[in-house]
């Protein structure tokens, strides 16, 4: 595919999310908050600048650990985030260590030439998998250095078995990728990209900071009392059979916090057919939640650090597209459980090599798992310190892109004087 045929379909898939909005809320936010950049207040041309690209959330959350360190490193460096999704911005837009936070204006001949011109970055750190060809043409043409972390390959990604010479000059000029695992180096380097380096996973760092930093919670110490806890985070509607036969298990030493990935009616109407004593964190009253059996945390922003209380965790996904995140539990040493669509993430499966049955195509094998688990605390607590000693191995990305982009930002500032 030649960078005009590349263009063409760009194009297309936006006036394919232009026709979606008339009935689709995300893709009429997807546009209505594109349509709110205000270029006349984008300026940083006098500046040194680093700019994070992120798909959504959760690549914020590969990224963040990274971004701020250097921004702690640099201070005199503006910064900015962009985002392609929604849930990203929606989610981030007052996140106070950046001076812009946006969406990626999309990609069209145009709007690449105003990026360009308005912010100028120095530092390009694209997160995972963004691959805007526009914007790495501009920017592999221009004085940025780019480069791509926490990045994961595949044979069939579709610059690879599509991209022509044109994607690939694109490719083998960006100065550096730190990528996931060896297979994504072995991968790059079959095609003749050899800016490449094994750095891990930077969101093991991520959670092991957040463990760390996480206060107590007085209303889940409530709700939790002396009983023991089973976290279901990032519930999607097909979990909801599991979530079933789990509240029709004998839980009687357990209570169970659930946290949806998107709130639902069906999800009240589910729990409600097994439990009493339901409390949803929006209407709560402190007094009552020691006798409650089931909280709905029907809010955002709480389930990571809500994990240090679970004794047990499921994460949700992986019966629908993909699993959410499973470090954020498996960083407090606990049995994390979850659906079977976890093949394009490579830590549910270095997980599985370590404890094979905590996933399965089968709801009600999942629920056996987990039975055995409520049932058996030795093993619960041996296992969970398998998996805490697993975080703690793949640790250390971090530094290693934090060396790289210091390295990068000390000869930039070295030329501009």
């Amino acid at each position: 595919m030649s960078l005009v045929l590349y263009r063409i379909a760009v194009s297309a898939y936006h006036l394919l999310i232009r026709i979606a909005s008339i009935r689709n809320k995300k893709a009429r936010k997807w546009l209505e908050g594109r349509k709110s950049i205000n270029w006349n207040e984008i300026s940083f041309a006098r500046d040194k600048v680093i700019w994070m690209h992120c798909a959504s959330l959760g690549e914020f959350e590969q990224g963040k650990l990274v971004f701020e360190t250097f921004l702690a490193h640099h201070p005199d460096w503006k910064s900015v985030i962009t985002f392609f999704s929604p849930s990203g911005y929606e989610h981030l837009k007052d996140y106070e260590q950046a001076d812009l936070i946006c969406y990626l204006p999309a990609e069209t001949k145009k709007n690449v030439q105003r990026w360009m011109q308005h912010v100028q970055p120095d530092i390009s750190l694209m997160v995972k998998y963004e691959y805007w060809f526009g914007y790495l043409d501009a920017l592999v043409r221009s004085k940025s250095k780019v480069i791509y972390m926490a990045s994961v390959f595949r044979p069939d990604n579709w610059f690879f078995k599509y991209g022509g010479k044109e994607i690939r000059r694109i490719l083998k000029a960006i100065d550096k990728f730190y990528v996931q695992e060896e297979n994504s180096e072995r991968i790059l380097r079959s095609f003749g990209i050899d800016n490449v380096e094994v750095s891990g996973d930077t969101r093991f760092d991520r959670v092991m900071k957040t463990a760390t930093d996480t206060l107590d919670i007085d209303w889940l110490n409530q709700f939790k009392s002396d009983s023991n806890l089973i976290i279901i985070g990032s519930l999607r509607p097909a979990d909801l059979p599991l979530l079933e036969l789990l509240l029709q298990a004998d839980l009687t030493s357990y209570k169970v916090l659930i946290a949806p990935h998107d709130m639902d009616d069906k999800i009240i109407e589910v729990v409600s057919k097994y439990k009493e004593n339901i409390v949803r964190y929006t209407s709560m009253v402190t007094g009552e939640l020691e006798n409650a059996n089931i909280f709905i945390l029907d809010t955002m922003g709480w389930l990571s650090r809500c994990y240090k209380y679970a004794d047990i965790a499921y994460v949700g996904g992986g019966f629908d597209d993909s699993i959410h995140n499973i470090l954020e539990p498996a960083v407090f040493g606990i049995p994390v459980f979850f659906g079977p669509r976890h093949k394009k993430n490579p830590e549910a499966l270095e997980l599985l090599d370590l404890i094979p049955d905590l996933s399965s195509t089968d709801y009600n094998e999942i629920l056996k798992s987990i039975e055995k688990r409520i049932s058996d605390e030795e093993l619960r607590k041996k296992e969970g310190g398998e998996i805490k000693s697993w975080i703690m191995r793949n640790s250390g990305a971090t530094p290693i892109i934090l060396k790289g982009l210091n390295k990068i930002a000390s000869a930039i500032s070295s030329q501009t004087f």
